[in-house]
């Protein structure tokens, strides 16, 4: 998940922050995501504008969420 906050300028809508469940990207590099405040929930958004908010608005705060007992992709890094 990752959390960011956005203006209609930058990604279609405005939103003062909530979270989006990063599901993948397309084979152009753009964000695949379930956000559940967008209409049809599903939603893509352009890579650079949706990097740009998130650094901006969260420092790249992302949520990682992964059974217990099974580790993290090697070079994940956790604070």
């Amino acid at each position: 998940m990752a959390s960011l906050s956005f203006t209609a300028e930058e990604l279609g809508r405005d939103s003062d922050g909530h979270l989006v469940v990063v599901t993948g990207f397309t084979a152009e590099g753009d964000v695949i995501a379930n956000d559940p405040a967008a209409r049809g929930v599903r939603v893509v958004l352009p890579r650079d504008a949706f990097e740009r908010a998130w650094v901006r608005s969260s420092s790249g705060t992302a949520y990682v969420i992964h059974p217990p007992g099974r580790g993290l992709p090697a070079g994940v890094v956790t604070e």
